[in-house]
């Protein structure tokens, strides 16, 4: 399916009209869910996670990778949250590795390194959301 008919997602319709504005909410409703109050995201982009874990036997789900002032979130709408990190334990500085059009962030954090695919310059706009947040 196209984005606009992938479960959970919401393109265009707030969830939470009313207590969170439009541009602190993730595209993802599971994402959305696992918001705490006052948290708003900062940055959202589509991402490839290798090695998700989280009962999946695949080698890796697509899905969005959410930035929010307090942590890094990836979920999808048919698995929900995958990863949940706080950015106080993300290992700084977080490793980009281009490869042909796509970029591979390398995230480390509680002794494990987490790898997602972006579309190219979405990597750099991912690091400088945490850096920024995070320092």
């Amino acid at each position: 399916p196209g984005l606009a008919e992938t479960p959970g997602l919401h393109l265009g319709r707030p969830r939470y009209d009313l207590t969170m504005p439009a541009a602190q909410k993730a595209s993802l409703d599971v994402i959305d869910d696992v918001l705490e109050p006052g948290e708003s995201v900062v940055l959202q982009e589509l991402a490839l996670l290798f090695e998700p874990g989280g009962g999946l036997k695949k080698r890796e789900a697509e899905g969005w990778l959410v930035v929010s002032d307090r942590r890094l979130i990836f979920g999808t709408g048919r698995h929900g949250v995958l990863l949940d990190l706080p950015l106080a334990h993300i290992q700084l500085p977080i490793t980009i590795k281009r490869k042909l059009m796509s970029d591979h962030l390398l995230v480390h954090a509680d002794g494990r390194t987490h790898t997602f695919v972006t579309s190219g310059s979405a990597a750099a706009h991912i690091v400088r959301a945490i850096d920024a947040t995070a320092g």
